[in-house]
């Protein structure tokens, strides 16, 4: 390998260790096959924590190969682009914590609208986490035609960005990756509270409590007291979410992330609105999306 002159890495790693900043590498295999053997623990000497492998294919042997060859080296590893699925891996290998078995939303090359994140979450989702890169903020942008791996069709990403949110807690993953500059979430900081406290590959809990194939999906989950709830809705509608869940003799402060009055995924896609209030177990919230919109809540302790 020959490091290109324009990246000095190990200033890079320095500057991410001085902010408590861990570093994954991504791999790209179709540019060549650099000797596996040698691979990972020359990234390990990096300093990096993980590894992002591209472009292995539907490969079990070699799959298999690169998680054990990556726990040896203790690192993460995240695997990009057509993998197989390895169900019930984790338990031996908890180092390989995410893939993407999917069509990723990041360069939106395939038809990719909320109907078929829907199928996702509800069938490629049954083989383990993946690794789906949702959260897109500039949603205005990429239907301008703004981004270089941008929609082949313009104005044709329908979502919102109370969507956007949702659906990062609606895929289960050990890797939340967000694919945008951080301007894009500073500019939206209040929207991004819910991503940011989101406990990853923390969870205690999990329910579903909403989901009909093609139209819906309500997914919930529990990290100590604190709940974290995401809904989609492809047609646009309300879904009742019952808080049954919760401690009786308690309130609860919980703060909504949801679709504006104003929001419309083809026209305004970026409005939404950030409101709290104060309820106790049994209470009933209808979350309330447009078509291809989305709907959040994050529920703790007062």
């Amino acid at each position: 390998m020959e490091m290109s002159e324009n990246i000095d890495l190990d200033k890079i790693t320095k500057y991410a260790n001085n902010k408590g900043v861990s570093s994954l590498l991504y791999y790209d295999r179709k540019h060549g096959n650099f000797g596996d053997n040698q691979l990972f623990s020359y990234y390990k000497s990096l300093g990096m924590q993980g590894i992002k492998y591209g472009f292995m294919n539907a490969n079990v042997p070699f799959t298999r190969m690169a998680i054990q060859k990556s726990a040896e080296s203790n690192l993460l590893v995240d695997f990009h682009d057509s993998p197989v699925p390895f169900t019930g891996v984790t338990r031996t290998y908890p180092n390989a914590i995410t893939r993407e078995y999917c069509h990723a939303q990041q360069d939106y090359r395939r038809v990719f609208n909320t109907k078929t994140f829907i199928r996702m979450a509800l069938i490629n989702g049954i083989q383990g986490p993946m690794d789906m890169n949702n959260r897109i903020f500039d949603i205005s942008g990429i239907n301008k035609g703004n981004r270089a791996k941008g929609p082949r069709k313009l104005n044709s990403l329908n979502t919102t960005v109370a969507a956007e949110v949702a659906r990062t807690l609606i895929i289960f993953s050990g890797l939340v990756c967000i694919p945008y500059a951080p301007e894009a979430y500073a500019a939206k900081s209040d929207l991004f509270e819910f991503i940011k406290e989101m406990p990853v590959g923390k969870w205690d809990e999990s329910k579903v409590l909403h989901a009909k194939m093609d139209e819906y999906i309500s997914t919930a989950r529990r990290h100590g007291e604190d709940w974290f709830i995401g809904s989609v809705h492809a047609n646009g509608g309300s879904l009742n979410i019952n808080l049954d869940f919760l401690k009786a003799n308690k309130t609860y402060k919980i703060t909504f992330y949801e679709d504006a009055e104003n929001t419309d995924s083809q026209t305004n896609p970026e409005a939404y609105k950030v409101r709290t209030e104060i309820v106790k177990k049994g209470a009933i919230v209808k979350a309330k999306m447009v078509a291809s919109g989305g709907h959040c809540i994050w529920i703790r302790p007062n």
